[in-house]
């Protein structure tokens, strides 16, 4: 599994609309691609302008699939050039944690 997790700063006059498009764009994401398993969008609740998303997609090949598509490129066009910083990581997802059925360390 691969984990991508990106950084966005935003500029404040532009707030409301890159919010509603990374809000959006989570849930297209999640409704239309089958290979992307959880879309989290989180706002700093110091700072409007700071979010953090983070996706887990099966593969790198869904993944590179996502930036293909019609809607990330719409995302994409749409908040380019409202975004100051845009930063971007992936990660191999090597173990999840569960509440239930955790056993503690001996």
């Amino acid at each position: 599994m691969l984990v991508v997790t990106t950084f966005y700063e935003m500029e404040a006059e532009s707030l409301d609309i890159v919010r509603g498009a990374i809000i959006r764009q989570a849930e297209i994401t999640r409704m239309r691609e089958a290979g992307c398993q959880r879309f989290d969008v989180c706002f700093d609740p110091d700072s409007a302008t700071r979010c953090l998303t983070y996706a887990i997609f099966e593969s790198e090949a869904a993944y590179d699939h996502h930036l293909g598509s019609d809607h990330y490129r719409t995302f994409d066009d749409l908040v380019a050039s409202r975004v100051q910083t845009r930063e971007t990581e992936l990660w191999t997802l090597v173990a999840t944690a569960r509440r239930m059925g955790v056993k503690e360390f001996p």
